[in-house]
């Protein structure tokens, strides 16, 4: 079954959503894009599936960029982001 045909008949959803998705990098928070995401989520649900909303972890408030120094490798962002993230 590809990929498109498992989605349509799943009835569970995790959505895994990283900050850079919902910001604008300078701006912040992107009011647009995130309303865009709820108004997705929210069809989801109408059409009976459960859905999962998934962080990838903290980001710096109104999506500051990163400190002179800081992690550049997906492997160091990843080890970054879990330092903080609850277990």
């Amino acid at each position: 079954m590809d990929a498109r045909r498992a989605l349509i008949r799943a009835r569970r959803v995790v959505v895994k959503v990283g900050s850079g998705l919902v910001t604008t990098p300078g701006e912040g928070p992107s009011s647009e894009t995130i309303g865009r995401l709820a108004g997705d989520l929210a069809a989801l649900v109408q059409d009976k599936r459960e859905v999962a909303l998934v962080s990838s972890g903290p980001s710096p408030p109104g999506g500051a960029s990163r400190p002179q120094g800081a992690a550049q490798s997906i492997p160091e962002k990843q080890a970054a982001a879990a330092v903080d993230s609850p277990r």
